[in-house]
């Protein structure tokens, strides 16, 4: 039921977006984006956590400068385990003549638990990946991430994004 009025949500922000928004291209980028991400973390060998955990979550951007500075929070729950993971950096559009792309870096927290055990780390991250850009004022992106911290891991993300 959830999903419903989320997908309900999305559709009407979409169906405002396209009739009032700014063309978007990118080099020409909005002040604000709106997403929703999905990502596949992939830990490396973390207290109580290694198996690959689908998250899910939303994306906030404001334009400052030639990129965004971009916040994200995610949620992941499978077998028991937990996980939040908030994030914020820098996103940096680069285009070709074949393709548009970024790089992004930042910072994050990722807080975790397991049978009422909870592991929190901070630190650095770095992330690459491709835009689609599929209409005026939508979006959709596939990338990777690498988050830095005691013991290191990276993610498979994914997500679309509305461009105000």
């Amino acid at each position: 039921m959830n999903w419903q009025r989320l997908v309900l949500l999305f559709a009407i922000l979409a169906t405002f977006v396209r009739l009032y928004a700014d063309e978007v291209s990118p080099g020409n980028q909005s002040r604000v984006q709106l997403g929703v991400s999905l990502a596949l973390l992939l830990p490396n060998g973390l207290p109580d956590f290694d198996a690959s955990m689908p998250a899910f979550g939303s994306t906030i951007g404001l334009r400052c400068g030639p990129g965004s500075i971009i916040v994200q929070g995610l949620y992941g729950s499978k077998e028991g385990i937990t996980l939040y993971l908030l994030e914020s950096g820098y996103q940096l559009p680069l285009s070709t003549p074949f393709f548009d792309s970024y790089v992004q870096a930042g910072l994050h927290h990722l807080r975790y638990s397991f049978a009422s055990r909870e592991n929190a780390y901070s630190g650095a991250n770095f992330g690459f990946g491709f835009f689609l850009f599929t209409s005026k004022s939508f979006v959709l992106r596939l990338g990777a991430q690498l988050y830095f911290q005691a013991r290191s891991i990276a993610s498979i993300c994914g997500g679309f994004s509305f461009h105000l």
